[in-house]
């Protein structure tokens, strides 16, 4: 949809949305999934990034990329 079509204008990036199979039940691992959900994992084991402390989208960039 709209998201996807803004990544690739806008970013520069190419966007997959994975979901689930329609007949799944419970969990199965999702291809590339588990890479982003990690990346999320890492960043808030920081303590100034598990909360939004940060005022400004700049300095809170700064934080990721100190992360």
């Amino acid at each position: 949809g709209r998201l996807v079509e803004w990544t690739a204008r806008i970013l520069g990036r190419e966007l997959d949305i994975v979901r689930k199979a329609p007949d799944q039940r419970g969990f199965q691992v999702q291809p590339k999934r588990w890479a982003i959900e990690r990346t999320f994992s890492w960043l808030t084991a920081h303590r100034r990034l598990a909360r939004d402390y940060e005022t400004s989208p700049a300095h809170s960039e700064t934080m990721i990329r100190w992360a």
